[in-house]
Parts: structure tokens; sequence; C-alpha cells
């Protein structure tokens, strides 16, 4: 949106009224009564004197008792004159609209069309659409019929504003334009180029807005808006995609002494840091936005975000104390604000912290985006306290229940298999993983459900269904990070069924690609079983030899020696 500031003082056509506008008293003229004469003489003296609601009253006056009056068009015009010192802006522009309707080529037309513009323009009300649009009907006519009329750089000027009001942005910008381009020496082209510039930006024209800019700060360096022009210049840099530039000049913005917008500068200060993956730096800016300016309107959305910000710098201490503010003042980010700490408590391996957040926001969550976040996080921190798992289970399940269509709802329901397998309900986890494969086959989490369908068909001896489980993992999901366990997984399941020459032929290719020594150490070990159970003695040997070495304590070491 565009400062509010004062353009360029409207040019009020109040001016001394002459008694040379009456006519002369000839033959060939209409003449004015000498009673006429003395109501538009006493009328005119007081409007010469600044008694603009006396010569209202007496123009009203003259109007009534000599409408057929030669001096009534310029009495009329006079009124509205007087109606528009006082803001009586519907009584000013009826007169005005009088005039010009009698006849569009009266001699004060120009004026009045003007008047009649800046009158519909200033009238108040709840919807303005039909007096903006008067207005600039008067403001276009004028620049209509005097191209290179005195006014004509004010009637563009304020058409450009009735447009802009009435969210004709594109029409607007053809006002602005015209006033800059044809009337290079007008007095309002400071405030048309700024106008100008700022409708562009809001029409997503950064080029265009950014040029403007340019002219503006190379010609009015003395403005009162030449540090604004300067930060928005930054924006269209931004927008170019110059981000480094563009953080610097609002840097350089944010600096200014007494800079009404300098808290606007030091977000989008901070936005690029945060932009430009210097997280520390931009929950610094975030940080000073909230503690110098607490007043800004940035202020909920800078606490929050210097908590982000601290957060993804790993920087839980500070994300913690923002996280924290944002919490307590319970505004509408307080749901976002508490899931983020909900990650930190686990993370710091503090899962009853984080549980209790949780169960403390929910309820205050509402329709909040972050609610199904809160729910998870809730789950999360029973699954990481191992004797309230099975909470956890059913934790994960409610969130699938309630919000199955929610972004999180797969995930939710992968984590519910995987506590199955964990807790060793195994049939419980092939059931919530088949379910996983059926609604939510393209997502991230598929390999990985397809893992623990697989799990717990081995743990319940299901070993021919386990093993096509691990063929299709390792034929469809190679760069998983997971592809060299799933392989040893695949010996394993070869061996329990005393497919030895089989196990024997995945294994020996897999222990030499494995990097894991824990990984190394099963796979030779059940590379040496499997060569055992065929006599093969002396390999069966070197292959159990093999796995001491990678990992003399692995968890099966002593069935190895």
């Amino acid at each position: 949106m565009r400062s509010l500031f004062a353009f360029t003082a409207f040019l009020l056509l109040a001016g001394a009224v002459s008694l040379t506008d009456c006519p002369a008293q000839d033959n060939e003229t209409p003449k004015s009564s000498p009673e006429a004469l003395t109501v538009y003489s006493d009328a005119a003296s007081f409007q010469n004197n600044g008694e603009f609601a006396l010569s209202a009253e007496e123009w009203e006056k003259f109007l009534k008792e000599f409408p057929k009056d030669p001096l009534a068009p310029k009495a009329r015009h006079y009124a509205g004159v007087c109606y528009l010192q006082l803001k009586a802006y519907d009584k000013a522009a009826d007169h005005f609209e009088t005039v010009l309707k009698a006849d569009p080529k009266f001699e004060l037309a120009e004026d009045a069309f003007l008047n009649l513009g800046w009158c519909r323009y200033s009238i108040q009300a709840e919807d303005r659409t039909e007096t903006l649009t008067k207005a600039g009907e008067a403001f276009a006519a004028l620049v209509r019929q005097f191209p290179k009329g005195k006014y004509t750089d004010q009637a563009l000027f304020y058409l450009g504003e009735a447009l802009y009001a009435l969210k004709k942005k594109p029409e607007a910008i053809g006002a602005y334009r015209k006033l800059v381009d044809d009337h290079p020496k007008s007095s309002l082209r400071s405030d048309a180029l700024y106008a100008l510039g700022v409708t562009y930006e809001e029409e997503q024209e950064y080029a265009e807005a950014g040029a403007i800019y340019d002219l503006f700060l190379k010609e009015f360096a003395d403005s009162a808006l030449y540090t604004e022009v300067r930060m928005r210049k930054a924006e269209t840099v931004l927008q170019a995609g110059d981000v480094e530039a563009a953080e610097k000049m609002f840097g350089e913005v944010a600096g200014v002494d007494g800079f009404v917008s300098a808290d606007h500068a030091v977000f989008r200060q901070a936005y690029c840091a945060a932009k430009l993956e210097k997280l520390d730096e931009a929950g610094k800016l975030y940080a000073k936005l909230a503690t110098d300016f607490p007043e800004s309107t940035y202020l909920s959305d800078a606490i929050i975000s210097a908590g982000r910000s601290f957060y993804r710098a790993n920087d839980f201490a500070n994300a913690t104390t923002w996280f924290q503010k944002t919490i307590d003042a319970g505004r509408s980010d307080a749901s976002e604000a508490a899931h983020w700490q909900c990650r930190i408590y686990l993370q710091n391996n503090e899962p009853a912290k984080a549980i209790t957040l949780a169960q403390q926001q929910i309820p205050k969550a509402g329709e909040s985006t972050f609610l199904v976040n809160l729910e998870l996080d809730e789950a999360d921190g029973l699954y990481a306290i191992p004797d309230r798992r099975e909470d956890s289970l059913a934790g994960y399940l409610k969130i699938v229940s309630k919000h199955g269509d929610h972004e999180l709802a797969a995930q939710a329901l992968y984590n519910a298999a995987f506590t199955a397998l964990e807790i060793g309900k195994y049939d419980d986890g092939l059931k919530h993983a088949a379910a996983f494969i059926t609604k939510y086959s393209e997502d991230r989490f598929l390999p990985d459900t397809k893992y623990v369908a697989a799990d717990c068909n081995l743990k319940l001896g299901k070993h021919e269904a386990a093993e096509a489980g691990y063929r299709d993992l390792l034929a469809n999901h190679k760069e998983h990070a997971e592809y060299d366990s799933w392989r040893v997984r695949l010996g394993l399941v070869l061996y329990l069924q005393k497919k030895y020459e089989d196990a024997i032929a995945v294994l020996q290719e897999t222990v030499k690609e494995l990097k894991q020594p824990g990984q190394i150490a099963e796979g030779q070990f059940l590379l040496g079983a499997s060569q055992f159970q065929l006599e093969q003695f002396e390999a069966a040997a070197q292959s159990l030899i093999a796995a001491i070495a990678a990992e003399p304590k692995w968890r099966q070491a002593d069935e190895t020696l």
C-alpha cells in the first residue's frame, strides 16, 4: 500500500471575483439590472474577503431572484467555489454540474470541471464507487476538452487517484504515465512518479516500477519520500531475484535516522537474509525489529519469524525464547510456535515437555493449520517414552481417523504401522501398512511402510511374503537411504527359509558394497552361516572372521564367535 502522506495541495479555485465580470452595458449585450449588480457585488465582496458562508448566501439570493440574468452562470460557479471552501462538497458539485450541463463551453468550464472532479473525489461515503466514478468522469472531461490547459496535469493526477481508489490500476497507470510523460515541469511530477511506481509495483510490474523509482531518486533527492522510494526500489530489486543486493539496500534504508518505515525495511532485510540462508543473521534482525519497534504492525510476524530462523539455524535456545513470546501472547500463531517448540523438546530428548505443551495448545488451536501438527507432536512425545508407545499408537490412529485428508495423515499412518511393529503387534502393523499402501501410494513414506510390512511378515514367520516385500523394495526404491539395510534383510529371510545358495548369491555381492560396520558384520555373519550350512567351512570361517573384524561387539558377536 502507498504511504499515507499529503500530496501537493489541490488548487482550490476560490480566487477573487472581479466586477469586470459584469458585461459591458451596450445595446448588443444583455444587461444586468442595477438590483442584480448590487447583489452580485455584495456576494463578490464577501468571497474576496474570505466570508464564504455569507458569500454563498448572496450567490444563492442572486440565483433565486435573477435566474435569467447574464451573470447567473458565473454566480452559480462562484457559489460552487464557496461551498467547496466550506467543504459542502455535494452542494458545490451540484452547482458545477449544473453550469457545465447548461453550457459545456462556459468560459470558466476548465475551472468548473476541475472543481467538480475534486468535489466528487472528496465526498466520503461507505461506498465511494459512484462518487469516484463521477470524479474520474469530470477529470477525464477536462483532459479531453483542455488537453493543454492550465489544470490538465492536476486533472490527470486526480484521475489516476480516482481510478486507483476504484481498483482500476492499469487505467490509473495510464493517467499517471501521461502526466509524467507530457508534463515534465508539473508541480505534481514527484507525486505522480511516486504514485506511478507504487501502482506498477502493486501490479507486480517490478521492472517498470524500478525504472520509475530510479527516475524519482534522480530528480527528487530532497523529497520527503526519497528514503521510502529507496526502500521500494529495493523491493523491485528483490523481486527481480537479486536478493543479496536487495538485502544491502534494505539495510541502508533501515539505518536512516527518523525513517518512519524503518520497521518495514528491517523486516524485508531479515527476509532477504533468511532467503540467503543466513539464518542466524535473519533471526537477529527479526529480534531487533521486535525489540526496537514494539508498536510495529510487523511485531507478531517478527517474533515468530525470529523463532523460525533461530530454529532453522539449530540455535534452539534463542528459538525457544521467541517461540515462548508468541505462545505467551496467545495470538493466532501461538499454535505454530507451540509446534516448533514441541519439536525442540523432542530433539532435546524432553518428550514429557513436548506432550504437556501439545496438550495445552491443542484445545486452543481451533481451526489453526497447526492443529494436526500438535496432535502429531503429542503422539511423537508418547512414542519417545518406551512404556507409553501403546498410547502413541492410539494417537497416530486418531489423527488418521479425524484428519484423513490432511497432509500429515500419511505420516501418522506410517508411524502407527511402525509403532505396531515396534511393540510387537505385527498383525496390526500389517493392517496399517496395507491401509497406507492403498490410500497413499504416491506418498514419500511408501517405501518405509513397505519395509514395515515386510518386517511384520518376517516377525510372524511369513517368510515368503517377507522375501517378496524386500525384493520389491530393492527393485523399486534403489535411491532410499535404507537400501543397504534391506539387502541384508533379504539375506536374512533367505537364510531363515534355508535358501542358503540364494542367500550366499545375494550376500556375496552385498557385503562388498556395505559401508556401516554393523551392517557389514551382520551381512558377513549371514553369509558365513549360510556357507556353514552347506559345509563350506573354509569360506564360512573367513566370512565369520570378517564379521568380527568389522564390528567386534555387534549384537550377535557371541554367536558369530
